[in-house]
């Protein structure tokens, strides 16, 4: 029995057929994916009407649920505290030690030394560990929330809002620290990483 031959056209058609049914495949496969992520983002990510729980914060960044955890010690709060309600984000400010490490205690930020006060004009300079309780949810941050610096020695607060999420800069990045404003601004500074050399993550305060 003789086998038809088709011509150059057939072969053509075939192979054009062939690249259609992958290029479907591919598509139906893309949206099953997309769908997957889409039903695993965390609520607080896809409607940040409300504050996050702990577990939505822990489920955006293997970092802070790995390093993470614990509960914030209870008792009575003195001194100077750092409190972002949007973002269950509540610590007591200590002094650094004008190094890139953040020491114990662990629920703590940290005023780095040589940037303006607190409060003051100028701007100053607040890290801490970029684990969830402590400034890890500063990763959700958004335009326009309170950043509240709350004295619980006199009772006074001083309320700010965020201007400006800048994001990701590099470890060695020593420029938002070093900016000067001739009105209050804070800036806050986290950890996206375990790693000494990972990003660091900026919001800013006015």
């Amino acid at each position: 029995m003789q086998l038809k031959d088709e011509g150059g056209a057939g072969r053509i058609w075939r192979v054009l057929r062939f690249f259609a049914v992958l290029g479907g495949i591919a598509a139906v496969l893309g949206g099953v994916v997309m769908a997957i992520q889409y039903m695993q983002t965390p609520e607080i990510l896809l409607d940040h009407q409300k504050p996050p729980t702990e577990a939505e914060l822990r489920a955006i960044s293997p970092y802070a649920n790995a390093y993470g955890g614990g509960t914030a010690p209870n008792g009575q709060r003195v001194g100077l505290w750092v409190e972002i309600p949007a973002l269950k984000i509540y610590l007591p400010i200590k002094e650094g030690d004008n190094s890139n490490s953040i020491k114990i205690p662990d629920w703590t930020a940290f005023h780095y030394p040589g940037t303006a006060m607190p409060g003051a004009y100028g701007n100053s300079y607040i890290y801490a560990h970029g684990t969830w309780g402590r400034f890890g949810a500063l990763l959700l941050a958004k335009d326009g929330e309170e950043v509240n610096l709350h004295n619980y020695n006199d009772g006074s607060v001083q309320t700010f809002h965020i201007s400006q999420v800048v994001g990701k800069i590099k470890w060695n990045d020593v420029s938002y620290m070093q900016k000067t404003t001739p009105y209050p601004e804070l800036t806050l500074q986290t950890c996206v990483g375990a790693n000494y050399y990972t990003d660091r993550w900026i919001v800013i305060a006015t």
